[in-house]
């Protein structure tokens, strides 16, 4: 079973990490991060000045079948860029 999490900048953390963790320990999933553009990306700082960077090695190109989207939350403006009409 493939899923699939759209990340993009300032995205939440535990919006992430969490599900990419839970699908990871289960068997039978295959997790793929996809972001605006391939590179670093940002988690939401908060109340801090810089939040903690991560890579992300695939863009979100084409749409490619998936079993299963999670969508971590952020900020509406940028969540707005990466939801596409079907």
């Amino acid at each position: 079973m493939r899923v699939v999490i759209p990340v993009y900048e300032h995205v939440e953390m535990l919006d992430v990490c969490g599900p990419y963790d839970m699908f990871n320990w289960a068997q039978g999933f295959e997790v793929d991060l996809v972001a605006e553009v391939p590179g670093t990306v940002t988690f939401n700082p908060g109340l801090a000045k810089q939040g903690l960077s991560f890579a992300v090695p695939s863009g979100l190109g084409p749409a490619e079948p998936c079993d299963a989207m999670w969508v971590p939350g952020g900020a509406p403006p940028a969540l707005d860029r990466i939801i596409r009409d079907p």
